[in-house]
């Protein structure tokens, strides 16, 4: 999820990442909470009310290494 949400600048809402990781919007929000208990990502309110999962400077740092380590052919 970290990764997802780091490869836009702004962070990415709640929803589109419950459509892509196939998950329920609770698990995306208990996820996002736990990244922002250890500092790699804030939850903002966007001024539509949905929820977005914003990386902090160190979740992108760790969504950089963690996509470093990828295999070539999962990229």
């Amino acid at each position: 999820m970290l990764t997802l949400a780091s490869e836009h600048p702004a962070g990415l809402p709640v929803w589109a990442i419950a459509g892509i990781a196939e998950w329920p919007e609770s698990l995306v929000v208990a996820v996002g909470e736990r990244l922002r208990e250890r500092g790699l990502a804030r939850i903002r309110t966007a001024e539509d009310g949905d929820a977005e999962i914003v990386p902090t400077a160190t979740g992108h740092q760790v969504a950089a290494v963690l996509n470093s380590w990828r295999m070539p052919h999962v990229r």
